[in-house]
C-alpha cells in the first residue's frame, strides 16, 4: 500500500475511500468500474465508497446522464472541507461532553452523600488559627455564593484589615453578611462591613444572632460554639459538607436576613438617635 494511502486513512478516511480518492488524483473521467478496478475496489463496494467521498467532499460527480464520470476535488479545496467538518464535530463533542457531565454530577454527589461514611464529612476544630485554615480551605472550592451570620467574639483581626484598607474577596461571587446590633459599636467591625459593602455584598442588621453561622454554596456549613468565658484561641467550629443539612441552614440564615436592616439604613438611624 503506498505511504499516501496511509497517511489518507490516518486523517479519517477508510482504506477504500483512500484508494478511490488517490486514483481519482492520478486519472480523472473515471467510472465506477473503472475505479472498482483500477482503485482494487469490489464492485458491490464501489458505488457506497464514491457516495461517502462526495459527501466527504473529496470527489465530484460528471454531469453525463448515460455513463456517470467521477473525478477528485482540488485537495486545497478537500483538505479545507475536512477541516472544518472536524472542527464542528469537535465543538458539538466538546459542547455534548460539558452537558453530559453536568448532568452526572449531580447523581455522583448524591450516591457519594448516600453511601458514605457521614462522619467523614463532619469535622470539629478547636483553636483561632485552625480554623481560620480550615475556613480558607473551604473557601477555595466556593463558586456561588457565601452566607455569613456572626457575632462578637471574632477570630478575624478587624484592625489589621483596616490597616489594609481592603478585603480578600472574588468576583462574581455573592456575600451577605448578618450581624447584631450589639456589634454595631466596634467601629473596627463596622469600617470592616463597609469595606465588603464596597465589593458589592450585603449586610444586614438584627437585634440578635443567636448561632455563629457560615454557608458555602448551599452545600458546606461551619457552625462555630463560643464561650464567651473563654479564650479567643478556644473558639471551637463544626465543619460540615451536607447539601441536605445546608439547604436547612441556608433558610435558618434568611430567616435572619430577611428581617434584618441594611446596614447603612441602620447606621442613618443610629446618627439620628
Amino acid at each position: 500500500m503506498p505511504d499516501i494511502i496511509e497517511r489518507l486513512i490516518n486523517i479519517g478516511l477508510t482504506k477504500y475511500e483512500a484508494s478511490v480518492y488517490h486514483t481519482l488524483l492520478q486519472k480523472p473521467d473515471l467510472s465506477a468500474t473503472e475505479l472498482a478496478n483500477l482503485a482494487s475496489v469490489p464492485r458491490t463496494r464501489v458505488y457506497e465508497v464514491i457516495n461517502l467521498l462526495h459527501d466527504k467532499g473529496f470527489c465530484k460527480k460528471s454531469d453525463d446522464e448515460k455513463i456517470k464520470k467521477f473525478n477528485a476535488i482540488n485537495p486545497k479545496f478537500a483538505f479545507n472541507n475536512l477541516l472544518e467538518r472536524n472542527k464542528l464535530e469537535y465543538e458539538k463533542r466538546i459542547k455534548n461532553i460539558n452537558l453530559i457531565s453536568e448532568e452526572l454530577e449531580p447523581i455522583f454527589e448524591l450516591s457519594k452523600e448516600q453511601t458514605d461514611d457521614p462522619a467523614k464529612h463532619i469535622e470539629v476544630i478547636v483553636g483561632n488559627n485552625e480554623i481560620l485554615e480550615k475556613i480558607n480551605e473551604y473557601g477555595r472550592d466556593v463558586k456561588d455564593e457565601i452566607l455569613t451570620m456572626n457575632k462578637a467574639p471574632y477570630v478575624i483581626d478587624f484592625s489589621a484589615v483596616q490597616r489594609r484598607g481592603k478585603v480578600e474577596y472574588f468576583p462574581g461571587l455573592k456575600y451577605k453578611f448578618v450581624t447584631e446590633k450589639s456589634d454595631i459599636e466596634n467601629e473596627d467591625f463596622v469600617h470592616f462591613l463597609q469595606l465588603w459593602e464596597d465589593v458589592g455584598a450585603e449586610v444586614r442588621v438584627v437585634d440578635e444572632v443567636h448561632t455563629k453561622l457560615i454557608v458555602l454554596d448551599q452545600r458546606k456549613v461551619i457552625l462555630s460554639i463560643t464561650n464567651k468565658n473563654i479564650m479567643l484561641s478556644d473558639h471551637t467550629s463544626m465543619f460540615i459538607d451536607n447539601s441536605q443539612l445546608a439547604k436547612m441552614y441556608v433558610k435558618t440564615f434568611h430567616s435572619y436576613f430577611d428581617d434584618g436592616i441594611p446596614l447603612k439604613e441602620f447606621l442613618k438611624t443610629k446618627k439620628g438617635e
